[in-house]
């Protein structure tokens, strides 16, 4: 009798706790949707990301309602054969303008307001070494008159790996997803020195690549690195760092990608800071 009730008093109890994380599971859907992001970014990454070997592309003439992939697996239309000038843009899910339509990304705003065809080369997940791959195999065939290198603090982290069914899984539940974004905010990144020797080489390499092909470079740091501005003042690359206020202007308290209001701002102040000068 003493261990029937003993059973029945811990069924009780698992049934609590299962219906209060259900509670807590359906209020965060209700006040956090934003939460949602880390399962989009998972399935994204998962179902349209290709590795080619040397660095990751998006899924080629992959097309939804706000974003349009070319052939060649970038978030750019058909090159124009008959244009010239071209700036083309390295980067990761920054310049890729994740969360936002392909029509109010900074690239097709300067697009549509400069005499240059902006190409978007970015790319969600990569880091310095990737994208030096991407400027080395791909990049130069479009024969660039400029490259924009936007840089983000993440970009000495190692390569992104392709997340798993369970793990992409995982993030349906908003009460795990919320316990992951906060065990990641108390953590600190601390970059190897190995790490720290590939961003080197990175920099090393896409300045050598653009110098030899006779390429204006310019770097532009998305948030404060001071890696990546040592280096560049160290080695003489053209380089500015964005204001910190245009980081207000994001997608949501829990995606901190710029939405459409900073892609924006963002347009405008490349325009003031690269097409002021006479190419």
């Amino acid at each position: 009798m003493k261990l029937l009730k003993e059973f029945f008093l811990n069924m009780k109890i698992i049934k609590y706790i299962l219906s209060t994380l259900i509670i807590i599971e359906i209020l965060l859907r209700l006040f956090i949707p934003s939460l949602n992001y880390f399962y989009k970014a998972a399935t994204y990454f998962r179902d349209v990301m290709e590795d080619n070997g040397s660095y990751w592309i998006n899924k080629p003439n992959y097309h939804n309602k706000d974003v349009q992939i070319n052939e060649k697996g970038y978030r750019y239309g058909e090159l124009d054969l008959k244009n010239k000038k071209r700036l083309l843009i390295l980067g990761d899910s920054v310049v890729f303008g994740w969360g936002v339509a392909q029509k109010d990304i900074f690239s097709t705003i300067l697009d549509n307001k400069t005499n240059f065809e902006i190409i978007n080369m970015g790319v969600p997940g990569t880091n310095s070494v990737e994208q030096a791959r991407m400027l080395e195999h791909d990049g130069l065939l479009l024969e660039p008159s400029v490259v924009l290198w936007v840089i983000t603090s993440n970009d000495l982290a190692s390569r992104s790996k392709r997340p798993t069914k369970l793990q992409k899984n995982l993030y349906r539940s908003r009460l795990l997803t919320a316990l992951f974004y906060i065990k990641k905010r108390l953590y600190t990144t601390n970059y190897s020195t190995q790490q720290h020797e590939q961003g080197l080489n990175a920099i090393k390499k896409v300045k050598a690549l653009c110098e030899s092909n006779d390429i204006l470079l310019i770097a532009c740091i998305y948030d404060k690195n001071k890696f990546y501005q040592d280096h560049f003042k160290r080695l003489n690359i053209n380089h500015f760092v964005l204001p910190k206020k245009l980081s207000r202007h994001r997608n949501s308290i829990i995606d901190g990608h710029l939405n459409e209001k900073g892609h924006e701002n963002l347009a405008n102040i490349l325009q003031k800071n690269i097409f002021i000068i006479d190419y």
